[in-house]
């Protein structure tokens, strides 16, 4: 009965590891084919009075090197996709409030230029005066008195 346990569960395990991928086993589907040798192996071995307590693999999955080496591959390629699309969610996001500063600031503009006319600059700049008059002025300079009237 040994040999023909030891061939049962490593049938089971080559059955049902052909359901998988490669990478599903190296994920939690592992552990559920491993749940379902056991359901197989105590449905075989209970009928001659064997009590099966669990079963285990005694070692990882192993794999041709070649194959193992495009499956790292293939986890590495996902990870960088997924590190570029993170990159990518955060730069627009970044835009948008980029965006949204610039529209609040066009919109400030917007209605400080429907609020300002000559007499509130000329009330601003009186409030802002340390009364001394200035000792020359230019062509441009907004004088505070109007000297004309």
């Amino acid at each position: 009965m040994h040999v023909n346990l030891r061939n049962f569960i490593r049938d089971r395990v080559q059955y049902y590891a052909s359901e998988l991928s490669t990478e599903d086993l190296y994920s939690p589907k592992k552990m559920e084919m491993i749940r379902k040798v056991e359901t197989d192996l105590r449905d075989f071995a209970s009928p001659v009075g064997i009590v099966i307590v669990g079963i285990s693999l005694l070692s990882d999955v192993r794999f041709p090197e070649e194959v193992e080496a495009s499956i790292v591959a293939k986890i590495k390629a996902t990870q960088e996709a997924l590190q570029r699309e993170n990159e990518v969610q955060k730069a627009r996001a970044d835009a948008e409030i980029k965006i949204t500063a610039a529209k609040a600031e066009a919109e400030s503009i917007r209605l400080k230029m429907l609020v300002i006319t000559e007499n509130l600059i000329r009330y601003e700049a009186i409030q802002k005066w340390n009364g001394v008059l200035p000792t020359y002025t230019g062509g441009n300079g907004i004088p505070l008195i109007d000297l004309k009237n």
